[in-house]
């Protein structure tokens, strides 16, 4: 075997030797004490400060301040220094105390991320119980729009001749501004005198058609030609959808800069305020075929209050709640009493605030569900 082998296999197999005679974990690890050998501590320096250090640790640490202390290999030890280890034995492989940080508990409130484990605290916080706040009771506005349609051409006109003069006020944009009363007045001319002119022209024009089919005479017959009465200066065509655009339009006047409720009052976009008094909901029942039943869709006004309570009855029962209802309509999908037997259903409603009832009762209305 030649020397260059010998060294290289001395040069693998020494580590493994060096690490038989050391006893260590990486860094922290020190020098093992030879135990095979009945050598005395006082003849190894090294070892014997070693031992030393260990002592003082075992004495000086507590749970506050721990640090990591170095660990003597598990081998025979020498009958010299047996009591020594004995005495450090149980210190030195004790795991430190640890204080860990007082921890929540299910109920104390923490969440799962607030950063805190689980474990005992503090006493958990009382529970609350609710209290609903009072309702404020506001004067509801009415719809802007008008319903009737003669009153619709005036309003639109109106709101194009306002809404031109004062949209740069407003902080509105001048093409904006003008797309929008031209919506408005091609809608005010086609809802007033075209469509006043239309229906003038209908009753002649059933006329003409029954000389067509039964008159008499020697001319040739034709068919009256419909003259619609001329629109107003400087309109443009319009697409589809103008009442639509409109509304849309108002939300963003809403929302200007320079809009005020006198402006909106001016424009006619804000609804006067109802002074009647209601007593009680208004209500409207339909019945709808439903997913397997026949329900009974009921539609109600709670003018300006919280909820309605509805109830109803059926069959020989009583006067049952069905819910407490925040927004219309109110959908009652219970099945039938008798499967396949028609029955017929009374409801009546209050008014619900605050979480009591008030107010007087509605009238009782009927519908007959069959499904």
């Amino acid at each position: 075997m030649s020397a260059a082998v010998v060294l290289r296999s001395l040069g693998i197999l020494l580590p493994f030797f060096a690490a038989g005679a050391a006893c260590a974990d990486e860094a922290d690890s020190i020098t093992a004490l030879d135990m095979d050998n009945h050598e005395s501590l006082a003849a190894l320096p090294q070892q014997d400060e070693a031992v030393s250090h260990l002592e003082s640790c075992a004495h000086e640490r507590d749970a506050t301040a721990c640090q990591p202390v170095p660990r003597l290999c598990h081998r025979k030890r020498s009958l010299v220094h047996r009591k020594r280890w004995l005495a450090l034995r149980h210190s030195l492989f004790t795991p430190c105390p640890r204080q860990e940080p007082l921890m929540p508990t299910w109920n104390s409130g923490s969440t799962w991320n607030s950063g805190l484990l689980w474990g005992p605290a503090s006493p958990p916080t009382p529970l609350v119980r609710y209290q609903p706040k009072p309702h404020k009771q506001t004067m509801k506005r009415q719809e802007y729009y008008p319903t009737r349609l003669g009153d619709q051409p005036e309003w639109h006109f109106n709101y194009a001749d306002r809404l031109t003069e004062n949209g740069a006020a407003m902080g509105l944009l001048p093409a904006d501004v003008a797309a929008s009363a031209n919506d408005s007045k091609h809608l005010g001319y086609a809802l007033g005198t075209w469509l006043t002119k239309v229906r003038e022209f209908g009753p002649g024009s059933t006329a003409e058609l029954e000389t067509l089919k039964l008159g008499t005479g020697g001319s040739p017959f034709e068919l009256p030609e419909f003259i619609p009465p001329a629109p107003p200066a400087g309109l443009t065509p319009v697409l589809p959808g103008a009442l639509g655009r409109i509304f849309r339009y108002v939300q963003a006047i809403k929302s200007a800069p320079g809009y005020t409720e006198e402006l909106g009052l001016l424009l006619g976009i804000v609804g006067g305020e109802d002074t009647v008094e209601h007593a009680a909901p208004e209500f409207s029942l339909k019945t709808e075929l439903g997913d397997g039943c026949h329900c009974v869709k009921i539609r109600f006004k709670k003018f300006g209050h919280y909820a309605v309570a509805v109830y109803s009855k059926r069959g020989t029962g009583g006067l049952e709640l069905l819910g407490i209802d925040t927004g219309s309509p109110y959908e009652d999908q219970r099945p039938l009493l008798v499967p396949g037997q028609p029955e017929v259903r009374e409801y009546k409603l209050r008014f619900w605030d605050d979480g009591v009832e008030n107010g007087n009762w509605t009238e009782v209305a009927s519908a007959t569900v069959s499904l």
